[in-house]
């Protein structure tokens, strides 16, 4: 629903920024400019989000399913709205970005380990998991962890832990 609805006011900010929708006045070129690259952007965003969800609602009705356990690496954003999960398996682990407002209820516990089953589509890609049999809403696909973005991540916490260490100090 967000995908089209995305869609339609992206469509229309084009529109409008083009001057096929009339109004009492014209609009100054620089503001249609700028409704312009908002519109396309919008437009672009929305054809992406109804494609993963369309990915998510595919490998649910097929797709391959891998059992594991999930770990909450942090939660980002103003309102913690994106939580980034670690899925790992007997073998393999991934990175998958999840809308927290899916997963409310398994936010408090996930901090340890919790189990999981992510469902896989043709690519190797994690395109819906499941955290104690609740269905999460994923913001991008799940990529695995290779050992450069292992290091790359261990990075990043090493300068928030430094970070937070300057503040309290």
């Amino acid at each position: 629903m967000r995908g089209i609805f995305g869609l339609i006011v992206g469509i229309g900010l084009v529109a409008f920024a083009a001057g096929f929708l009339e109004i009492d006045s014209e609009a100054p070129l620089f503001l249609r400019i700028i409704l312009a690259l908002f519109g396309l952007i919008l437009i672009w965003a929305s054809l992406y989000h109804s494609r993963l969800r369309l990915k998510r609602w595919a490998v649910y009705n097929g797709g391959r399913e891998k059992h594991g356990f999930a770990c909450l690496l942090r939660q980002t954003g103003e309102d913690n709205l994106v939580a980034e999960v670690t899925f790992k398996s007997a073998n393999d682990e991934w990175l998958i970005t999840l809308d927290s407002s899916s997963m409310k209820a398994t936010l408090a516990t996930i901090g340890d380990q919790v189990q999981a089953i992510a469902w896989l589509g043709k690519d190797g890609l994690i395109y819906g998991l499941d955290l104690n049999g609740q269905r999460t809403l994923p913001l991008s696909p799940g990529q695995p962890i290779t050992r450069e973005m292992r290091e790359k991540m261990d990075r990043q916490s090493q300068r928030r832990e430094l970070r937070a260490q300057r503040l309290s100090s």
